[in-house]
C-alpha cells in the first residue's frame, strides 16, 4: 500500500468514524462518570470501529509479509502487536479534550473466566452474536478504548508504509482526540490557522 493509498482507503475513513463519536460527544461528554452508558448509538459506532480496527490490522500484517487467511480472527491479526512481548501493556493514549486528565491503555487484557481479552473486544463480539442479550454490557468505555486503538493502529500503519516507500510517516490530519504519549516519527505535522504542513516545509518556507 502507498501512503496515497493508505490516506483514501484508511485514514479518510477514520476521521469519518472519529467525526461520529465527536458528535456523540455533545451528548455524552468524555468523562469517567459516563463510562457506563449505553445506547443504540454507542452499539452502532463500536460495530463499525472494530469492524475496521479487524480491517486495519489485516493491512498491517500484510505490510509484515504475513499472509493471512480470509477467516482469521484476532489471534491471527493481532499477532503483531500480542507477540511484542509486554510492550503492547505500555501503549497509553492520551485525549486531548477530557475534563479529566484521562489516559487509555486501551490493548491491556482483562481475565473473563478461562480467557484473557481487551474489554472492549469482548464487548464487540457479545454485541456482534446476541445484541439484544448484552445491550447494557456495551458502553461508552469500550466505545472510547476501541476508536483509541484504531487510532494507534492507524498511526502504526503510516509510520510502516512512510518508512518502507521513504514517504511521510504521518497521515495529512492528525485526530482531533487522541495522541499517542512518546510516539516518534520522522515527520510531523505544524498546523497555523486552517493551514497544515509539515516541519520539513516550514523549514523550506522560513529559509
Amino acid at each position: 500500500m502507498t501512503r496515497k493509498g493508505f490516506i483514501t482507503s484508511c485514514w479518510n475513513y477514520y476521521l469519518y468514524l472519529e467525526e461520529d463519536f465527536i458528535e456523540l460527544t455533545r451528548y455524552v461528554s468524555i468523562h469517567s462518570n459516563n463510562y457506563k452508558t449505553f445506547s443504540d448509538e454507542i452499539h452502532k459506532q463500536l460495530l463499525s470501529v472494530a469492524m475496521e480496527f479487524e480491517n486495519i490490522n489485516k493491512e498491517i500484517m500484510k505490510e509484515l509479509g504475513n499472509e493471512l487467511n480470509e477467516k482469521c480472527n484476532i489471534i491471527e491479526f493481532g499477532k503483531w502487536l500480542f507477540d511484542s512481548g509486554a510492550n503492547y501493556k505500555d501503549i497509553v493514549i492520551e485525549i486531548k479534550f477530557s475534563k479529566e486528565n484521562l489516559i487509555l491503555n486501551p490493548f491491556k487484557k482483562e481475565k473473563f473466566g478461562e480467557k484473557e481479552q481487551m474489554p472492549w473486544w469482548r464487548a464487540y463480539n457479545k454485541i456482534k452474536h446476541n445484541r439484544y442479550e448484552s445491550y447494557s454490557d456495551v458502553n461508552f468505555e469500550h466505545l472510547l478504548n476501541a476508536l483509541a486503538a484504531l487510532l494507534y493502529c492507524e498511526m502504526y500503519l503510516v509510520k510502516e508504509i512512510g518508512t518502507k516507500t521513504k514517504d511521510l510517516d504521518i497521515p495529512n490530519i492528525y485526530s482531533e482526540i487522541f495522541k499517542i504519549k512518546d510516539w516518534q516519527t520522522k515527520y510531523n505535522l505544524v498546523k497555523k490557522g486552517d493551514r497544515t504542513a509539515t516541519n520539513e516545509e516550514m523549514l523550506k518556507l522560513w529559509d
